[in-house]
């Protein structure tokens, strides 16, 4: 039948479309959103929600922050909450390619363990969640995926 010859074609296309160049592309482009966005102060309190300035540091931890310069990355503030005390966090983000689909995470445990007491919170410190999407990170998914569709349709229906 006419129509299922048109579903196998169509879906030939969207797996040589949704390939592992495409899906590496939008890996390290949302890593990268998440790392600088974090260390510019900002956060996403859940998926595709707006990104919003992270919860101010307590007088405290300022202190506390201005005191111990030296054991801090270079790129810390002393004053500024952007999850960026030695950078090592936001440095171990890392994707993983499955079929069709890519997985952001973080390349250790204490890393993994460190962004989830970030997320949460306690008693005494506001949550700073920040490991979303934000709706402008979903946007650019959307673009990176049709640019891949328009190359594909050039490259194979352009002749």
């Amino acid at each position: 039948m006419e129509i299922d010859l048109f579903i196998n074609r169509f879906e030939g296309m969207i797996e040589d479309v949704i390939n592992n160049d495409t899906l590496s592309q939008i890996g390290e482009e949302m890593k990268s959103s998440i790392h600088n966005r974090t260390r510019l102060g900002y956060g996403v309190s859940s998926q595709g929600s707006s990104k919003a300035t992270l919860a101010p540091l307590s007088p405290s931890y300022i202190l506390w922050r201005s005191k111990n310069k030296g054991s801090m990355f270079s790129l810390a503030r002393t004053s500024m909450s952007h999850l960026t005390l030695t950078g090592q966090m936001l440095s171990s983000i890392v994707y993983e390619i499955g079929h069709n689909n890519i997985i952001l995470k973080f390349n250790n445990e204490f890393a993994q363990n460190k962004a989830q007491w970030a997320h949460d919170g306690a008693n005494n410190r506001p949550p700073r969640p920040f490991f979303f999407l934000s709706d402008l990170d979903i946007k650019r998914v959307k673009l990176l995926l049709e640019e891949a569709f328009d190359r594909y349709l050039l490259e194979n229906f352009n002749r």
